[in-house]
C-alpha cells in the first residue's frame, strides 16, 4: 500500500486493500477496453446519432432503477459481498454475450443497445455494495490522499488498455474492423471475470444493519439537507453534461474522419490528466474540502463544449483535452469523496444507491432529450452536434452559475479562494501561506 496509509493500520484490513487495489486493476482493464468502444462499435453495425443518444440514455436509465435496487438486494442477500459477486459474474456474461454475437454476425443496432444496457445494469446492481465496501476499508480523514491515489493508477491502466484496444482496431480497420472488437470484447470478458476472483478474496466488513439506518426513497426525498442539495446540484450537472457527452465519438469518427488512434489517442488524454492530476486534487480536497473544488471546477467546465466549437483541428483538441482532464479530475474526485464524507457507515450503501439513480436518471435525460432533437437543430460550421454543444455549455452554466444549491462542508476545512486553490495545484508547496489566498 502506498505510504497515504498508516503503518498501523491492521494487517487484515491492509491485505484487504490489496485484494481490492488487484481486483480494481483488473476492473480498469476491463473498462478501457469496453466503454469508450461501445458507440464507435454501434457506428460500425450502422447506427446514428440518435441511437448513439439513446445508447447513452438507456442503460444510465436502467443502471439508475438499478441503484436502487443494489441497496435492496444487499439488504436481502445479507451481505455486500454475495451481491457483487453475483452481479458482477453476470456482466461479464453480457459483454461475451456481445463478443460471440458479433463473430456470429447476429447483432444488429437495437440488440447492442439492450445489450449494453444490460452490461451497464449489472454493473449498477454491485456498485453501492462495492463502494460500500471500499469505503469502510479506509480511514475516513484519508478518503481524498488514497482515492485520489487509487483513481490515479486504475485510470493509468484503464488509459493503457484503451490505446492497446485502439491499435488493435487500427490492425484490423483495414481488414474488417468488426474482428477488432471482437477480440477486445473478449478481453473485457476475461479481465472482469479474473477481477472477480481477487474480490473474493476479500473480507467483507461487518454491515450495520438494523432500522435506524433504513430509509426509503419517500424518506430520502423528503429530506432537506446537506446531501440532498449536493445530489439536486450533481444531478442537474449530470444532466447539462451529458446533452453532449454521447456525441465526441460521432463527431470524431463520422463527421471529421478521425482514425480510431486519433479518437482513441484524443480519448485517452483527458484521461490522464484526469489521473495525473487526481491525487493531488484528494489531497488539496482533505485540506479544504470538496465543495470548494467542486465550486471552481463546475463553473470551468461549463466553457469546455464551447471550445470544440471554436476549432476541431486536432492538435487544438488536445489542448481542449488536457484542460478539460484537469477540471474534470477535481470535479469528479470531489463529488465522489462529498458522498463517502456525507454518509454514515449504516447509511452509505443506500446514500450511494440514491446519489447513482438521480445521476444516472439525469445522464439519461440530457442524453435522450439530445438524441431526440439533434436531427431538428440548426447546423453549426456545418454539424448538428455543434449546435448540441452549444446548449449544453448553457445549460452547464445555469447549473454553476445561478441556481442557488447554498451546498455546505459537512466537515471542519481550511477556506482558501479560487486563486488560493489553483496556486496550491500548481506548486509544490501545496497550500500558500500567505494570508490573502484564504477566505
Amino acid at each position: 500500500m502506498p505510504k497515504i496509509m498508516p503503518n498501523k493500520l491492521p494487517n487484515t484490513k491492509r491485505q484487504n486493500l490489496r485484494f481490492s487495489f488487484l481486483e480494481g486493476v483488473l476492473g480498469s482493464m476491463m473498462a478501457g477496453t469496453s466503454h469508450d468502444f461501445f458507440t464507435p462499435f454501434l457506428l460500425i453495425l450502422g447506427g446514428s446519432s440518435r441511437h448513439a443518444g439513446i445508447l447513452n440514455a438507456l442503460p444510465n436509465f436502467f443502471s439508475s432503477i438499478m441503484m436502487v435496487k443494489g441497496a435492496d438486494f444487499v439488504e436481502m442477500l445479507g451481505s455486500r459481498k454475495k451481491a457483487v459477486t453475483i452481479f458482477v459474474f453476470l456482466q461479464s456474461l453480457t459483454i461475451a454475450f456481445i463478443a460471440a454475437m458479433a463473430m456470429v454476425g447476429g447483432l444488429g443496432v437495437w440488440l447492442f443497445i439492450a445489450a449494453v444496457t444490460l452490461f451497464a445494469g449489472l454493473g449498477a446492481l454491485s456498485q453501492p455494495a462495492w463502494a460500500s465496501m471500499l469505503s469502510e476499508l479506509v480511514p475516513k480523514k484519508r478518503f481524498g490522499r488514497y482515492f485520489g491515489w487509487r483513481n490515479r493508477i486504475m485510470g493509468f491502466i484503464a488509459v493503457g488498455s484503451s490505446i492497446s484496444a485502439g491499435l488493435v482496431l487500427k490492425h484490423f480497420s483495414a481488414v474488417d474492423p468488426v474482428y477488432g472488437f471482437i477480440i477486445i470484447f473478449c478481453a473485457a470478458f476475461v479481465f472482469r471475470m479474473s477481477s472477480l476472483l481477487f474480490f473474493n478474496k476479500i473480507e467483507e466488513p461487518p454491515m450495520s444493519t438494523g432500522r435506524e439506518h433504513y430509509f426509503s426513497l419517500r424518506d430520502f426525498l423528503g429530506q432537506r439537507n446537506e446531501f440532498t442539495r449536493f445530489v439536486l446540484f450533481a444531478s442537474a450537472m449530470s444532466f447539462s453534461i451529458h446533452m453532449a457527452a454521447p456525441f465526441f465519438a460521432v463527431l470524431m469518427l463520422r463527421d471529421l474522419n478521425f482514425s480510431y488512434i486519433l479518437y482513441t489517442s484524443l480519448i485517452s488524454t483527458g484521461n490522464v490528466i484526469i489521473f495525473l492530476t487526481t491525487k493531488r486534487w484528494g489531497a488539496l480536497a482533505d485540506r479544504i474540502g470538496n465543495v470548494r473544488i467542486m465550486r471552481f471546477t463546475s463553473r470551468a467546465i461549463a466553457f469546455v463544449p464551447l471550445l470544440w466549437i471554436v476549432n476541431t483541428a486536432p492538435v487544438f483538441l488536445f489542448i481542449i483535452q488536457i484542460v478539460a482532464g484537469f477540471l474534470y479530475g477535481g470535479y469528479l474526485l470531489s463529488t465522489t469523496n462529498y458522498v463517502y464524507d456525507s454518509s454514515t457507515a449504516g447509511k452509505r450503501t443506500n446514500h450511494i444507491a440514491y446519489f447513482n439513480m438521480f445521476n444516472g436518471l439525469s445522464i439519461f435525460a440530457g442524453s435522450m432529450l439530445s438524441g431526440l432533437i439533434i436531427r431538428y437543430l440548426p447546423p453549426i460550421f456545418g454539424f448538428n452536434i455543434l449546435t448540441i454543444l452549444l446548449l449544453s455549455s448553457m445549460m452547464r452554466i445555469i447549473t454553476a452559475y445561478f441556481i442557488p444549491f447554498r451546498l455546505k462542508e459537512v466537515r471542519p476545512v481550511r477556506r482558501v479562494n479560487s486563486k488560493g486553490m489553483v496556486l496550491a495545484m500548481l506548486s509544490k508547496d501545496g497550500l500558500p501561506a500567505k494570508t490573502g489566498f484564504y477566505e
